[in-house]
């Protein structure tokens, strides 16, 4: 997926996949990592030259900015000189994944231009055991997360306490996003959503099944320079954000700490942010 909007400036419009949506649910979209923002905001095509084997040199566009299911996003040839441009993302993955080296953004060369595709790290889903590894394993990764709570619960902190495994909130992955949001009577099916409520005194994350099986959603990435994680690990940091939030307050709020006038007001975008280093989005007046 795609956005394609100037970010900073919502009322212009907001656009997922070349679809023009609202922008709110946009930037929730992109906020849980189930988007991909076009490089510089810009998602047309890149102008570029070739050289034909007589040596004559061939002026072309790309296409538009696209991203695959299989992880694979850039500007990609047009089909008359690659291929459809899915099947350029599934030949750019099979080179990345026969590499000796690890994964990491890499080039297509071909001609006298260069495009960039970025491939997954890693192309296979996981189980609930492996996301709950993937946070509560990562030292450095639960030190940043206490450490946030502390900073935005401030005396409150002491109600929710540090987290561990021991008082991780439930997975539950086993509804589409459309059955979740008929659960908890929601006007659009969320990517993740965080029950205080449901699963005992931890509460329960749940995730849209259609996004906990796809390997895109398991695939580490980094936006400019911000700690690398996957969808759903930011997806479950925000939704620990939430769920803090109603322990903290006892049941009457998702918002204890939230940024008021921020795209998104929630406890667990404010906890996302500080966690992986984001600047919060705000609205526009």
């Amino acid at each position: 997926m795609k956005i394609d909007s100037n970010i900073s400036f919502p009322s212009t419009g907001c656009t997922l996949d070349g679809i023009y949506v609202p922008c709110d649910m946009a930037y929730r979209v992109l906020n849980q990592g189930a988007a991909v923002q076009c490089p510089e905001n810009d998602c047309g095509p890149r102008a570029f030259t070739m050289r034909a084997a007589d040596g004559q040199r061939i002026p072309f566009l790309t296409t538009p900015f696209q991203a695959f299911a299989n992880g694979v996003s850039g500007h990609f040839l047009p089909s008359e000189l690659g291929g459809s441009p899915q099947s350029q993302a599934d030949w750019y993955l099979l080179q990345v994944s026969l590499a000796a080296s690890g994964v990491t953004p890499n080039q297509l060369a071909t001609g006298d231009f260069n495009l960039h595709f970025t491939a997954p790290q890693n192309p296979s889903p996981g189980t609930i055991q492996d996301l709950r590894k993937s946070i509560y394993d990562d030292q450095e990764l639960l030190a940043k997360i206490n450490s946030c709570l502390k900073k935005l619960l401030g005396k409150n902190f002491n109600k929710v306490g540090e987290q561990t495994l021991a008082n991780a909130p439930k997975i539950d992955a086993r509804l589409s996003s459309n059955q979740i949001a008929a659960k908890f009577n929601m006007s659009a099916g969320p990517y993740a959503t965080g029950a205080g409520h449901v699963g005992g005194t931890y509460g329960t994350i749940f995730i849209g099944k259609e996004w906990f099986s796809n390997p895109t959603d398991w695939t580490v990435n980094g936006r400019g320079g911000q700690p690398g994680r996957t969808p759903l690990q930011n997806a479950y940091v925000h939704e620990l954000g939430n769920i803090a939030s109603y322990r903290a307050s006892r049941g009457t709020t998702y918002g204890l700490f939230g940024v008021k006038g921020a795209t998104d007001e929630d406890s667990g975008y404010a906890l996302q942010a500080c966690v992986f280093n984001e600047s919060i989005n705000m609205k526009t007046p």
